[in-house]
């Protein structure tokens, strides 16, 4: 089950929903404003370089913190103020960034969505990038008893690292 965070003012709330869930949502546009507001504020962000050599977007305005996050790898829930993992999925999320216009995202979206191994593919929050859902599978060297994805922190992190190799290969 994938996690949805959402901030307001000062504090996150953190939602787990199914995939159908997670659908549903995208389609019925649940969101529909605050995306619209993060859309009109995201071509003003500019490319910077912070001070351990990274490159990151530095905004020229205060960003709208409204709009959802998902993490579709594993569910999440705060403990205590804390966010603790409940369980991995076997959800690899693959994001296309920095494409020319949504015109360009909304083709890349069908083709994508088009693929046997692609579970959901949307459109970015910014308009401009495509999120790609796959289920990791078990191969033959990620095999465990019973066919039951990793629950180990180093194993889970193995598992998905292959999986999410796989995944760009496509």
């Amino acid at each position: 089950m994938p996690t949805i965070y959402k901030t307001r003012g000062n504090t996150t709330t953190v939602t787990r929903m199914t995939v159908e869930e997670l659908v549903e949502m995208i389609r019925g546009q649940k969101y529909g404003r605050e995306l619209k507001t993060y859309r009109e504020v995201w071509p003003l962000k500019k490319a910077s370089r912070m001070d351990d050599e990274r490159c990151g977007l530095e905004l020229c305005v205060e960003e709208p913190k409204s709009v959802p996050r998902v993490c579709v790898a594993a569910e999440w829930q705060k403990q205590e103020g804390k966010m603790t993992p409940v369980a991995y999925n076997g959800l690899v999320m693959l994001e296309v960034n920095n494409l020319k216009d949504t015109d360009e995202a909304i083709g890349l979206r069908f083709f994508a969505g088009r693929q046997p191994q692609t579970l959901l593919a949307f459109i970015g929050a910014e308009g401009r990038s495509v999120v790609i859902i796959c289920r990791a599978e078990l191969y033959p060297d990620c095999r465990r008893e019973g066919n039951v994805l990793p629950t180990e922190e180093e194993q889970v992190r193995r598992f998905h690292y292959n999986a999410y190799a796989a995944a760009q290969k496509f």
